[in-house]
C-alpha cells in the first residue's frame, strides 16, 4: 500500500530536489516526477489497484500500466488493473475527460468479455438529502452537470441507504453564529468533542476561525490534517476527504 508520488520516487531512484517555491515543488511531484520514473519503470507486481483514480493524471495511469506484469488474454497481453472512483469527486486533476482507450486501459465491454466496468448506485454513508444537496449544488456548473448525466446515467438512479440523522441545515451569520451552536452541541445536546468536524475551503479561513473561538473551546479543538481523538476536529475540506462524522459544519 502506498501513495502514487512514493511509488514514484522509489521507481526513479532519485532525491527530492530542494524548491525555490510552491509552484515548482508541485509541478515537480504532480509532472517531472512521473516521467523520470517512466524512465526506469519495469514489470514488478502481478496487479495494481488504484483508488480515487479521478485523481491520477495520464502519465500517473501510465506508470502503473508500466510496473504491472502482463498476461496474455483472448491473444493479447494485458495487465490486471483495478480502478476505483468517481468522476465527479476529483478535487486534484481537473481533466473530467480521460480517454481509457489512449492510455492503453481496456474497460469497455468487448464482444465475448466479461463485463469489465461496473456502476456501483448505492451511497452508504451519505443520505437522500445530503445527496440532493451534492447534486443539487454540481448542476449549477454546466461542465460537470453534465458529468453526472453521463458519469451516474441520471440523478435519479443514485440509491441511499435510510438514515435516521439525515439532516442538513444552512446556518446564516460570522464565524461566532458558528461559535454559539458548537456550545450548545456540546453544552446542552450533550455530544462529544469528536463527534463534530469543522469543515473549512482553505487554510486561512481555518486557521482564522480558530483564533476567533474562546479559550474553554479552543481547549477541546485541534486545527490539523489527522484525526485527534477527544477533540472537535478543524480541517480543509481537501483534508476530511474520507472522514465522516455525526456533525459537520461547513463554513464558508
Amino acid at each position: 500500500i502506498s501513495t502514487f508520488s512514493k511509488m514514484a520516487l522509489e521507481i526513479a531512484e532519485i532525491p527530492v530536489p530542494n524548491f525555490l517555491n510552491n509552484q515548482n515543488k508541485q509541478f515537480w511531484w504532480d509532472k517531472e516526477l512521473p516521467l523520470l520514473a517512466l524512465r526506469n519503470a519495469k514489470p514488478i507486481y502481478d496487479a495494481l489497484l488504484i483508488d480515487e483514480y479521478q485523481d491520477f493524471y495520464d502519465n500517473w495511469i501510465k506508470l502503473c500500466l508500466a510496473v504491472c506484469k502482463k498476461y496474455e488474454y483472448n491473444d493479447e497481453l494485458r495487465e490486471n488493473l483495478f480502478l476505483a472512483g468517481d468522476k465527479v469527486q476529483s478535487i486534484y486533476n481537473p481533466n473530467l475527460d480521460t480517454v481509457w482507450g489512449n492510455l492503453g486501459v481496456h474497460i469497455a465491454t468487448e464482444k465475448g468479455d466479461k463485463k469489465r466496468s461496473e456502476f456501483l448506485k448505492l451511497a452508504y454513508r451519505s443520505g437522500k438529502s445530503h445527496i440532493k444537496l451534492a447534486l443539487d449544488f454540481l448542476a449549477t456548473d454546466e461542465v460537470l452537470a453534465r458529468i453526472v448525466s453521463k458519469f451516474y446515467e441520471s440523478r435519479e438512479s443514485i440509491q441511499s441507504s435510510d438514515n435516521a440523522n439525515d439532516k442538513v441545515g444552512l446556518l446564516e451569520g460570522e464565524f461566532s453564529s458558528v461559535v454559539a451552536i458548537l456550545e450548545q452541541l456540546i453544552s446542552k445536546v450533550g455530544y462529544n468533542p469528536e463527534e463534530i468536524l469543522i469543515l473549512a475551503p482553505t487554510h486561512k479561513i481555518r486557521d482564522t476561525f480558530y483564533q476567533t473561538l474562546p479559550s474553554h473551546l479552543r481547549d477541546i479543538c485541534a486545527v490539523t490534517r489527522d484525526w485527534i481523538e477527544g477533540k472537535v476536529n478543524i480541517v480543509t475540506i481537501h483534508s476530511a476527504k474520507g472522514l465522516e462524522s455525526r456533525i459537520c459544519i461547513m463554513l464558508s
